[in-house]
């Protein structure tokens, strides 16, 4: 049947091909960019490339000059791969998973085998270390924070990045145009394909919030948009969450963003806590805005100066992302955060129980390592001498564990006063 194939695809092309078609195949590099010229009717060019079993391959193919509109087909030992989507100027393969191990050709023609054009052929490799690097592009490997760049030097230009990060971690993208008329476009693949595109058709190009399905290297592609123009860029990507730098409570941190620039923040808070933040810009054009995620991570609540979150809900580090709120104007800020209550640390026979109100809630909390302690409760605390004294009794709640604290809901707040306290069950000399 292979043979049955090949003799028919013969004798349908072959009386219209030139004999410049039948030239010596030429090889390609992932990340090479390659000039090629279909100047008679009916030319077919030929490249081949080495690829492994699930590898994705992104080719593009861009007229230069002439008026003959680009196309391609791609094959292995087994046949026909896949065919390229064309129009007018520009033929391309997206994303394209390689089926097996081998050795692939590519056949370059015009789509009608009817006119002539010159052409920049360009092939990337979606994997880290795979494809060669330009000069002027910033190294391959980025990290979270990382503001760097590159050119879109020719209008096949590929460009490739790539960050290691872990199942259900949040990421935010921002690329921006620093010269030329190009419009930046990024796609992100993992080792499964394709993960996601940013929109188009800006000088700026942001995603913001997402999150990523797999544990793994991610490789970040960028292009012009329409693959006809050139352009210089510079991007920046979070990763949420992060571990450094730590706000700590009623402590001031000081920064600046560039132009698509963001920084982010590390805090831990414990269950119940309220936290406010401030951002303020000391210098700059640009308009302070912040985004907070909890521990999950999970976006909690955004703000441009001021943001007050209640009674939080889990215990954990969470993130404060600072950048500009069009990420595309420069500026400096303050950043503080409050977190309350405060309550000293316990240890031993010394123990302190925080009373927070959440909502109409009392929630009780004490660490757990209060190891012979009970929490007890009261209407009132001392007495007159001619009244009874106050009576404590047992809080019969069980306490629910988070994290290193137990926890007591003591579902709505009462009408009257009451009281708590932590007793010392086995101390030598009572509470």
């Amino acid at each position: 049947m292979q043979t049955f194939f090949k003799f028919i695809l013969g004798f349908l092309t072959l009386p219209l091909v030139s004999t410049s078609s039948l030239a010596a195949t030429n090889a390609i590099a992932p990340g090479q960019i390659t000039n090629g010229t279909i100047s008679a009717s009916g030319q077919i060019n030929w490249y081949s490339f080495s690829g492994s079993s699930n590898d994705f391959v992104t080719i593009t193919i861009c007229r230069t000059n002439g008026v003959g509109r680009p196309y391609f087909e791609l094959y292995n030992s087994d046949g026909l791969v896949a065919a390229a989507s064309w129009g007018g100027a520009v033929a391309f393969l997206e994303g394209q998973r390689l089926p097996a191990t081998g050795t692939y050709t590519l056949m370059v023609r015009e789509v009608a085998l009817n006119q002539t054009l010159g052409y920049e052929l360009s092939f990337i490799k979606l994997r880290c270390s795979a494809n060669l690097r330009e000069a002027g592009d910033a190294p391959e490997t980025i990290q979270p924070g990382q503001s760097t760049g590159g050119h879109i030097d020719s209008v096949a230009d590929l460009d490739t990045y790539c960050f290691d990060a872990i199942s259900n971690e949040l990421v935010t993208i921002s690329i921006f145009r620093t010269n030329g008329s190009g419009l930046p476009y990024f796609q992100l693949y993992n080792s499964e394909g394709y993960v996601a595109e940013s929109p188009f058709g800006d000088s700026l190009e942001f995603v913001e919030d997402l999150r990523l399905p797999r544990t793994g290297p991610y490789t970040l592609l960028i292009r012009d948009v329409s693959i006809t123009e050139t352009l210089g860029y510079a991007f920046t990507f979070a990763r949420i969450p992060v571990s450094s730098p730590v706000l700590q409570s009623n402590e001031e941190q000081s920064g600046t963003i560039s132009l698509g620039e963001m920084d982010a923040y590390s805090f831990y808070a414990i269950a119940g806590n309220s936290i406010t933040l401030r951002l303020e810009k000391t210098s700059g054009p640009g308009q302070t805005y912040m985004r907070v995620y909890g521990p999950g991570p999970s976006f909690l609540k955004d703000g441009y100066q001021h943001i007050q979150l209640t009674c939080l809900d889990e215990t954990g580090y969470y993130t404060v992302l600072v950048r500009d709120v069009g990420a595309n104007e420069p500026l400096a800020y303050d950043l503080s955060m409050l977190q309350t209550p405060i309550i000293p640390p316990s240890s031993g026979l010394t123990q302190y129980l925080g009373i927070l109100a959440c909502s109409t809630n009392i929630i009780l909390r004490w660490h757990t390592n209060s190891t012979g302690f009970a929490l007890e409760t009261s209407p009132i605390v001392t007495s007159p001498p001619d009244h009874p004294p106050a009576i404590w009794t047992p809080v019969t709640t069980p306490p629910q564990i988070v994290a290193d604290y137990f926890y007591v809901n003591e579902a709505s707040i009462p009408d009257q006063a009451r009281f708590y306290r932590l007793k010392c069950t086995n101390c030598p000399s009572g509470p």
